[in-house]
């Protein structure tokens, strides 16, 4: 998963300020780590199906958002309110 991630050094690139040109760089990265992502669960999981390596992404993906939230609405990181 260490391989899978590496593609997100090039967001350092998200610094340009030009909107539609980040928009195409976060999308182009976040494909690039999600691809070697379950060509990484196929690999270690030994599965001969693509299709189960995408659903377990998917899977752990959503588990991921819900821990994250979680963990961000008991540390008071959430959206904040106007007064």
């Amino acid at each position: 998963m260490g391989f899978a991630y590496a593609p997100r050094i090039f967001l350092i690139f998200h610094l340009i300020p030009i909107p539609p040109l980040q928009f195409l760089l976060r999308l182009a990265v976040v494909l690039w780590v999600w691809i070697g992502m379950v060509k990484a669960v196929k690999q270690a999981l030994d599965y001969h199906s693509t299709m189960r390596a995408v659903g377990v992404t998917i899977i752990g993906a959503f588990i991921n958002g819900i821990a994250i939230s979680v963990l961000a609405v008991l540390l008071g990181a959430g959206p904040e309110t106007a007064p």
